[in-house]
C-alpha cells in the first residue's frame, strides 16, 4: 500500500522516518491470508488491526499508487507453443517510496497444473532472464511481495527503470508446456483493476474459497465512456457477473450484467456521464454470483489506475522563493489534491535538483521561513505521496501557509521552494496512460498555468522527464481523443516556461472547458510519450464544523474571482460570528524569519502567530479577501468539440522569440525542523495499550 514518511519526535530531517500507512489497509484487508487469519486470531488482535486501519480512511489513491497490469495468454509466449486455451490476469503494485523498494504481485490463472511462475527481464516478443521467482503455492490465485535487491550487473535502479518502461514480463510454466504456458507483459495501459474474493462479499459467501482478478481499459471518447473488461476467476457454476454502485463494505444497486460468465471473460459496455464520475471515484464494484451463492460468491472494488481527480492546489518551486536565495538553476512543479472529508492530502512533486537529500512541507506564509510539518515520501523526483492532515495543518493549507522545500547536499537549508496555493489556477498531469493509445513509460510531467489579468496571455511552466523529447505542444482535443491542430513550443527540453501563449475568446472557452491538452513526443514515441489535459484547480469546501470554510464568489460578467479563506471557530452558543484571515496575512503559524531545517527549537504543537491567526482565539475579526485577477467565469458550458480553423494556422510556434522565467513572484523562504506528533498513530497506539493491559 501507500506509505507516508513522517517526522518523528527528536529526529532530524536526515534521520530515519516512521512510515505511516494511509491506504495500506485497503491492500491489507484485501489480502486473503490476513482475512483468513482474522477468523482465528484473538479479538484483541482484530481490534488492534481495526484501530490501526482507522488511520487509513477511504480515499482513492490512484494519484500516488503505481499499478502495472498484464493479461497472460499462450499467444505471447516466444516461441509460440500452441496453447490457445489458458489465460491469466495480473496486477503488480510498486512502492517506490519503500526502503527497500517493494513490488507486490497477484496473479489469477486457469492453467491446470502450474509448475513455475517468474518475473523476467525483456521487452514484448523477446526472451529474457529470470529476475524474481514466485515461491508461494501456485494455486489458481496467488500473491507474493518482492523486496528489490541489487544483482551483479543489475541494480535496483536499473530494475525500476525496466519495470516502469514495460520491460518486465510474467510467465507461467506447466507440465504440458514446460518452456512456458502463458505469458503477459507488465504495462501501464489498463485503466482499472479489481481483486475479487469470497472474503469481500456481503453477506460472506459460504462453502467457497474462490477468487478472481479483473483488468480493464477505458475510453473517454470514440467510443464514449466505454469500459472493456478482462476477468479471470475460479468460481464454479457462475450464474451472473454484475457491476454495482457502492463503496467498500456497502451493498449497492446493480448497474450492468455481463452476458458471459465462464472464465475468462472479455466484455465491454458504456457508462453514462453520472456513472463515469462514480467510476472514476472508485465507487463501483464487480460481483460474481453462483448457484451455491446466489447473493454473490466473489466481489471486488474497481480501482482506477493513474487518474488524478480535482487537484486543489499547485506550486512552482525555484531558488527565488528560498530565503536566502540559493542561486540554483533547479526548478520544480507540484500538484496537490485534498479530500475535505478524510483530510488526506495527496501530492506529486516534480523537480530537477541534482543529488536531492530531502523534501519537506513547512508551515510558513510567503516571504517567511517556517517549521517542518512533515517529510515528503522521498527526495528523488518524481515524489508521489500522501499524508493525513490534522485540523491545524488543514487551516494552514487553506490560508496559503504551507510550502514545499527540497534540500540537497550543497543547500542543506533548501535549494528550491514553492508555496502551496491557488495562484496558478490551471494545471496538467502528464503520463503515458493519458496518451491515445496508452504508452508504458517511466516518464511523467507536471505543468501549471496562470491567466493574465487582461485574459490575453497564459503564463506557463511545464516540467517533464522525457529524456529524448523531440516535440512539445498544446493540442485542441477532449480527453481520450487526438487533436489535429497544435501550438508547438520552441523548446522541448524541461522546464518549458514562458508568458507568450496568446489567448482569444475561443481559446479561453476551450481552456475553461478542458478542451486543451499538452503532449510531449519522443524519438521512440513520436505520437506522444506523455500527455495531460489542462484542467482548472477545484478545492473542496472545508466543513464548517472542522473550523474552516473556503468561499468563492464570481460576479456575473465580472473580470475577477474573489476567493476568501475563512476561519470559523466552533461556538458552544451557536453564534454566527466568523473569523477571516487573508492569505497575505503576515502573522502565520509556526514561522521563524531565520529558521533552517537543522534547528530543533521550534514547537509545532502550539501556533506561533498573532492572536487573530490562531484557531483558539476570540471570533472577532474583519473579513479580508484575496483576489485573483484572472477574469474567469466559474460557469461550465459543457464540452466543446474540435472545429477546423480554431487556431490561426495549422501549426503555430510559441516561445520562439524569448523564454521568460515564470518563477513565483512571492519570495517564499526556508525552513526549520520541528517534531511532528501523528494524532492517528497516537490514538492507535493508545488503543493497543488499552487492549493489552
Amino acid at each position: 500500500g501507500r506509505t507516508e514518511q513522517q517526522q518523528t519526535k527528536n529526529k532530524s530531517p536526515s534521520s530515519a522516518s516512521f512510515a505511516i500507512p494511509v491506504r495500506a489497509c485497503h491492500h491489507l484487508l484485501e489480502n486473503p491470508l490476513v482475512l483468513n487469519m482474522a477468523q482465528d486470531v484473538p479479538l484483541k488482535a482484530i481490534l488492534v488491526l481495526a484501530l490501526l486501519c482507522g488511520l487509513a480512511q477511504q480515499t482513492s489513491a490512484a494519484f500516488v499508487e503505481t499499478a502495472y497490469t498484464a493479461t497472460l495468454s499462450g499467444g505471447q509466449q516466444v516461441p509460440f507453443v500452441g496453447n490457445i486455451f489458458n489465460a491469466g490476469t495480473a496486477v503488480c503494485i510498486y512502492d517506490r517510496n519503500a526502503q527497500p523498494k517493494i513490488l507486490e504481485c497477484e496473479i489469477q490463472h486457469n492453467v491446470p497444473v502450474a509448475t513455475q511462475c517468474s518475473i523476467y527481464r525483456g521487452a514484448a516478443g523477446t526472451v529474457g532472464p529470470i529476475v524474481y521467482s514466485f515461491t508461494v503455492l501456485l494455486s489458481s490465485n496467488f500473491r507474493q511481495t518482492f523486496r528489490l535487491k541489487d544483482f551483479e550487473g543489475y541494480t535496483v535502479d536499473q530494475q525500476e527503470d525496466d519495470f516502469l518502461n514495460g520491460n518486465w514480463y510474467l510467465s507461467i510454466l506447466s507440465d504440458d508446456y514446460p518452456t512456458g504456458d502463458i505469458r503477459g507483459q507488465l504495462g501501464h495501459t489498463d485503466r482499472i483493476y479489481t481483486r475479487l474474493s469470497y472474503l469481500f462479499t456481503i453477506p460472506r459467501a459460504s462453502g467457497t474459497t474462490a477468487h478472481g482478478l479483473g483488468l480493464g481499459t477505458y475510453s473517454f471518447n470514440d467510443p464514449n465512456r466505454q469500459i472493456a473488461l478482462d476477468i479471470v476467476h475460479d468460481v464454479q457454476n457462475p450464474t451472473s457477473i454484475d457491476i454495482h454502485r457502492g463503496n467498500r463494505g456497502e451493498v449497492g444497486p446493480q448497474l450492468y450484467s455481463l452476458k458471459v460468465t465462464s472464465s475468462p471473460i472479455f466484455a465491454h459496455f458504456d457508462y453514462t456521464i453520472g456513472e463515469e464520475i462514480e467510476f472514476l471515484q472508485d465507487k463501483h464494484y464487480i460481483q460474481v454470483k453462483s448457484e451455491k451463492n446466489p447473493a454473490g460468491e466473489i466481489r471486488g472494488s474497481a480501482v482506477v489506475i493513474d487518474y488524478i481527480e480535482n487537484v486543489a492546489f499547485t506550486s512552482r518551486l525555484d531558488e527565488s522563493n528560498v530565503n536566502p536565495n540559493s542561486g540554483s538553476d533547479a526548478t520544480g512543479c507540484a500538484l496537490v489534491t485534498y479530500n475535505c472529508e478524510t483530510r488526506v492530502m495527496e501530492y506529486l512533486v516534480f523537480h530537477n535538483v541534482q543529488d536531492a537529500t530531502g523534501g519537506f512541507v513547512h508551515a510558513g506564509s510567503p516571504g517567511r521561513n517556517g517549521a517542518i510539518r512533515f517529510s515528503l515520501s522521498r527526495a528523488k523526483s518524481p515524489i508521489y505521496g500522501l499524508v493525513e492532515l490534522n485540523a491545524e495543518e488543514e487551516y494552514l493549507l487553506y490560508t496559503n501557509q504551507l510550502y514545499f522545500n527540497i534540500i540537497s547536499a550543497e543547500f542543506s537549508s533548501g535549494e528550491i521552494r514553492g508555496q502551496i496555493g491557488i495562484e496558478n489556477e490551471f494545471y496538467s498531469y502528464l503520463s503515458g496512460t493519458n496518451v491515445v493509445p496508452p504508452v508504458t513509460t517511466s516518464s511523467v510531467g507536471c505543468a501549471t498555468f496562470r491567466l493574465s489579468s487582461s485574459r490575453s496571455q497564459i503564463d506557463y511552466d511545464i516540467h517533464h522527464s522525457v529524456s529524448d523529447s523531440v516535440g512539445a505542444s498544446i493540442y485542441l482535443g477532449n480527453q481520450g481523443e487526438n487533436g489535429v491542430s497544435k501550438l508547438e513550443f520552441a523548446s522541448t527540453v524541461s522546464p518549458i516556461t514562458g508568458r507568450d501563449f496568446a489567448v482569444n475568446e475561443q481559446r479561453l472557452y476551450d481552456l475553461l472547458n478542458e478542451n486543451l491538452y499538452i503532449q510531449v513526443e519522443s524519438a521512440d514515441h513520436q505520437e506522444g510519450e506523455v500527455r495531460g489535459q489542462i484542467r482548472r484547480i477545484n478545492p473542496c469546501v472545508v466543513d464548517n464544523n472542522s473550523g474552516l470554510t473556503l468561499g468563492s464568489s464570481v460576479a456575473a460578467g465580472s473580470s475577477q474571482i474573489s476567493a476568501s479563506y475563512v476561519f470559523s471557530p466552533r461556538s458552544s452558543g451557536g453564534g454566527g460570528n466568523t473569523n477571516s484571515i487573508s492569505t497575505a496575512n503576515t502573522n502565520s503559524i509556526a514561522e521563524s524569519p531565520n529558521a533552517s531545517p537543522n534547528d530543533n527549537n521550534n514547537n509545532n504543537n502550539s501556533p506561533n502567530a498573532s492572536p487573530n491567526a490562531s484557531p483558539n482565539n476570540s471570533p472577532q475579526s474583519t473579513r479580508q479577501e484575496t483576489t485573483i485577477n484572472n477574469g474567469l467565469s466559474s460557469e461550465s458550458t459543457g464540452f466543446n468539440r474540435f472545429t477546423t480553423g480554431y487556431f490561426d494556422a495549422p501549426v503555430s510556434r510559441i516561445g520562439a522569440s524569448s523564454q521568460v522565467s515564470t518563477a513565483n513572484v512571492n519570495n517564499n523562504n526556508n525552513s526549520s525542523d520541528s517534531p511532528r506528533l501523528i494524532p492517528g498513530l497516537f490514538v492507535a497506539l493508545l488503543g493497543l495499550l488499552v487492549l493489552l493491559f
